[in-house]
Order: structure tokens, then sequence, then C-alpha cells
């Protein structure tokens, strides 16, 4: 029903407006660029009272060498310093203390996920929308002193079960806890906001982070605002545990291994890639860059691209240019803001790095305007390189039949030379009415490609409706069917067709119904599980899984489960040390390994 959903922003602006909005993103950019490294992203006090402007610009001119503060009065002019000091002081006055009502958009965007900033259409007031399963809205510098409850005001259109937790911790230094959990009602529209209270199990003393997580369903509530409070409440018990128990010893497929962490960030993570010197690129769903260097994260690199950070879409896939060494090309795939950022539409760019900065971007595909929507989902976004062509996927954006129009972009997995050049011989160059980047089409959401190291074929992992994800070997030309046919089912329990064949269609080599909520796939050929070799490791959202798929050809002779339940694995890539390297998105988000049982010198454990 989030679908149906619509971003409502104000068209006009007044020129005063205007001129509020350029001092306010100046006040921004010099914060992160001056103060985040020591304060966060919101800057905070132990002091209950707010201070003054003019002491705040007074500290940020001459310093406080007490406090180890330097002074920043040569670096910013008079104006920049009184902005930043409004600022600053915003970010004291709006933190969350009891009995003030906090906006839901107040949140921190770095420790957030799975949300949209939206505005009711008929008062204007901001709140947060599409708020779903996996959902994370984060305050920082929570005083939870004496709360005993929390009072939501909440919009929720429609009777499907819903379910969210409270949770505290300090981010991801400490273990969370979960101090309540909830079950949401209808409240008659999605912008009908009521306000409802939960108690919490545990009362704490002291400042922490405060987040809502979505425990279970699909649109779980939309946030407009909330309160804490002394009052006491009832919550719907407790199901969700934070303590990580030592990694066991697995056993599959020949091998016994552990799942070894190497690295933690602040929020959900898509995609990896591995730089020469060893440093791990990641991105972070919310448009940051990471780097990782021997397990430990560097920092963000500064001057990526804007992403459209809302539901599925964000800073998605990252790849290194088959000749990186010589020339320095970092493929990036995202999200990318429309106009007046209502709607969004995929984007790939290639750009380098300096240091950890973000340098000579170039657009490889931007689509025109026309292409934009305000569908939140399926935006694809997986790519490869191969033989100076660069490949790309973009899902239906939930307009099913658009994945059969060569006309339109959705739907369809796109080929071009790796500098963003339509090739010649791709299959619809010169048709009437065809856009000649696409290769293949009829494609629902693939979100996982690969090549294959033997044959460089072009294999994707696409998600399929209830039931009926995918594996496909990529062929020119080649209609792949969506909507017309499936091994799933839609939502409601109809077929998608009489048949999951049909002439003309291009049947994938292997399904799983039901569904795994499939994500990436990666051919392995380390040295570190000999057993493994020419195999296709293939990772999962949903069922948390990774399985392992022994091949004929292009035929499926054995599909193990490898590990299950450690968390939503976004990503799987084989590093240059041979072992599999996993994205897990759960309560946290962290890099993990797999390693033998013999490298970790643990013996044999049962």
């Amino acid at each position: 029903m989030f679908a149906k959903l619509i971003v409502h922003l104000a068209t006009a602006v007044s020129i005063a407006a205007l001129a509020v909005k350029a001092s306010a993103d100046s006040a921004q950019d010099d914060y992160d660029r001056l103060c985040s490294t020591c304060h966060g992203t919101r800057f905070s006090l132990q002091s209950t009272t707010v201070p003054s402007v003019d002491r705040l610009a007074a500290t940020i001119r001459d310093g406080d060498a007490r406090r180890g503060m330097p002074a920043f009065g040569l670096q910013l002019s008079p104006e920049r310093i009184d902005a930043l000091a409004k600022l600053t002081a915003e970010h004291v006055a709006a933190r969350a203390v009891l009995g003030r009502r906090v906006r839901a958009e107040t949140l921190d965007p770095v420790r957030s996920s799975g949300f949209v900033l939206m505005r009711a259409q008929e008062s204007g007031l901001p709140y947060i929308g599409y708020f779903g399963e996996r959902s994370s809205l984060c305050y920082p510098d929570v005083d939870l002193t004496g709360v005993r409850s929390v009072e939501l005001s909440y919009a929720k259109g429609s009777d499907e079960a819903g379910r969210f937790a409270i949770l505290a911790g300090d981010g991801i230094a400490k273990a969370q806890f979960n101090l309540a959990e909830k079950n949401t009602v209808s409240t008659g529209g999605w912008e009908t906001f009521q306000r409802h209270r939960v108690g919490l199990d545990r009362e704490l003393s002291g400042r922490y982070e405060l987040c809502f997580y979505g425990v279970a369903g699909g649109g779980i509530l939309n946030l407009e605002s909330f309160m804490l409070s002394e009052e006491p409440g009832e919550h719907d018990g407790l199901t969700l545990v934070f303590d990580e128990p030592a990694a066991p010893v697995l056993e599959a497929a020949g091998h016994r291994f552990v799942l070894e962490r190497v690295g933690e960030a602040p929020a959900e993570l898509w995609s990896m890639a591995f730089l020469p010197d060893g440093t791990l690129l990641v991105t972070q769903k919310n448009g940051q860059l990471l780097l990782f260097k021997s397990g430990k994260l560097l920092g963000p690199v500064e001057g990526v691209p804007q992403v459209w950070n809302g539901a599925q879409g964000g800073l998605m896939d990252v790849k290194l240019h088959p000749q990186y060494a010589q020339n320095g090309w970092i493929y990036l795939t995202f999200s990318d803001p429309g106009p007046d950022s209502s709607t969004a539409m995929t984007r790939v760019v290639r750009g380098k790095l300096n240091g950890r900065r973000w340098v000579e971007q170039q657009d490889i595909y931007r689509a025109p305007e026309r292409f934009y929507t305000q569908h939140y989902a399926h935006f694809g976004s997986r790519l490869v390189l191969a033989d100076g062509y660069v490949y790309f996927s973009i899902g239906e954006r939930q307009q099913p039949q658009l994945a059969q129009s060569l006309a339109h972009p959705y739907g369809k997995i796109h080929r071009l030379h790796d500098d963003g050049r339509v090739p010649t011989d791709n299959p619809f160059v010169g048709h009437a009415d065809a856009l000649p980047s696409i290769w293949s089409y009829g494609h629902r959401n693939p979100q996982g490609m690969a090549i294959h190291p033997r044959t460089a074929e072009i294999w994707s992992a696409e998600h399929g409706p209830a039931g009926g994800d995918e594996i496909n070997v990529i062929r020119k030309g080649a209609n792949y069917g969506w909507p017309l046919v499936s091994f799933g089912r839609h939502y409601d329990g109809t077929p998608v067709g009489p048949s999951p064949y049909r002439e003309g269609v291009e049947p994938p080599i292997y399904h799983f119904t039901p569904s795994i909520a499939i994500s990436q796939i990666a051919f392995y050929e380390g040295d570190a599980f000999p057993h493994w070799r020419g195999r296709l490791l293939v990772a999962s959202l949903g069922q948390e899984e990774l399985r392992l798929l022994q091949l004929d050809g292009t035929t499926v002779v054995e599909d193990r489960l490898l590990l299950q339940g450690f968390g939503r694995i976004r990503d799987v890539s084989v590093g240059p040390d041979g072992h599999p390297y996993l994205l897990l998105n759960r309560y946290t988000s962290g890099v993990y390994r797999l390693r033998p049982e013999q490298e970790m010198g643990i013996g044999n454990r049962e």
C-alpha cells in the first residue's frame, strides 16, 4: 500500500526562503567539515540548558584550549561563524529530553535507514514515511533518565499487521537494549496521525542513542513526532535479542569454517570492492562511501554524489574498472534525486579517489528526466565490467508492464562502453521507439550480477514476486518474461501467467520457490575452500541465507546451504585473499568473511 503514497513537496519558494536554505546548507557544510569528526552528526552538550548563540559563536571563533577545541576565526567569516553557531544551538535545542516533543525528521541520517521524508498533503507538516520491516530511525544524545514511556504520533492506513521496537544504545560500540515492542493499529489513513503510548520494559539513566526499529510488516507506520514521558505505559513483549554469540564453527560442502567479523559500520551496507592495496570500499545505503583498512573504518569519502535515500533507494553498487591499477576508475550506481527530490531514478557514474575525496566524476548513464518516478522501489542497480563494456540493471520500478516496453529503461539490463557511449552492436540500436542502451528486457528487479570466470557470460540474480527468484544467463536481446511469466505468484496469490514458460521467453537456469529474497551472486575460484571452486555463491536477504550451487555448465546439479540466520546478506564477494566476504545487515551492519577452521587456530570444536 505504500506504493500508493506520494511524496508531496512544495514547488514554489520565495527568494528569502532560498537565501535561508543557502545559509543553512553552508552552515551544515561547515559543521560536517569542521565539527562532525569530534561531535558526531549532531552537536550536543552535557548541560541541560541551551547556550546562547553569541556564546557558541565566540567559542567557534576563539576556540577553547581547556577542552582541546581549535579556533576557526581565521577560516570562517563572521557571517559563517554566526550561521554555524545558530545551527549548533538548534541541535542542542532539538535534542530529545523528558517532556519535549521531538519532530521525527530530526533523526540522524547516517544511523537511520529505510525511510522517506514526506510532507502531509493538507497541512504541509513533515513526517517520516515508508517505515517498514528493517527500517531504523535513530536519534542521538537522548537523555532517558526518568523516562518510563514514549508517546508516538503515528499514522497507519491499513489493518495489515505491523510491529516496531524501541532500542537504546550508544551506536555500534556497545550492545543495544530492547526497551519495548509494540504492534501498530490502523488510524484510518496514512496521514491521520494519532498519539499512542508505549511503555518501556526497563528504566535507564543517562544519554543514549534512541532508535525505532521495524520488526515486522511492510507498512508499519508513518511517524510525525514522539515525546519522552514519565507516565507508565504498556508494551507487547520483547522478541529481539542483541547479544552476538561467539562465532560457531560451521560445516557445509566439505569444509568447516567460521564467520568472522572484520569491520563494523553505522548503517545499512550495500556493496563492496577491494582496492589493490587491501583497502575495502563499501557503499552505505544512506549515501556514504566508506573506506576500511585491516578491519578499521577509516571514514567516509568526501564529495560523492547526492543520493535519494529512501525506502529501497540510496547508494548501491561499487565496482573497480578491470584496469583500475592503470586508470583509477571506480563505478557507482545510486538512486538519483529528481529536480524537486520527490522523484528518483537509477544512475551510473564513475570517478576517482584522491586520498579520501571523490574526484573527476563522469556520468556513464543518466536517464532523461521523464523517466524519473515517485515509485520508491525496484531500482535494480548491480553492474559488472567486461571487455570494455559496463552492464547494469534497472528494476521495473513497480511498473511491471513497462519491463516489456523497449521505449522505457525499466526492467532491463543495459550495456554501454565503459565511458558511457552506446555500442553500435547493441541489439536494439536503430530500432524505432527502442532505447539503444538495452541489452536484455523483461526483468523484475535484478540485484545480483557476476561474470562467469571460465565462459565470460553475464549471470544475474533477480527478485521474483511471491516466489520465483531467478538466476539467469544474460543473452543479447533476450526477453526474460516479466510480467508475462514467473515461477512465483502475485502477492495476492494469483498466478502470474498460465505457465512459467512461454515461447520467445528465456527461462531461468534456476529458481527459488518459495522466495529467498535473492541478492548478490559470486563465482568462487579461491584457494581457501578448494571444494567450492567453480561453484556459485548465492546470498539472500529475507531468508538470511548463503547458498552454494554446484554447476554443470548452466545446469544446477546441487544446492547446499552454507549458513543462515546471521543477518540479511546484501553482498557476497570473493576477496583477494581467497575468502568469501559478506555484508550483513541486522540491528547493526558489518563486513564479515568466511575462514577455514584451521586458519583460526581453534582446533576441532564439536
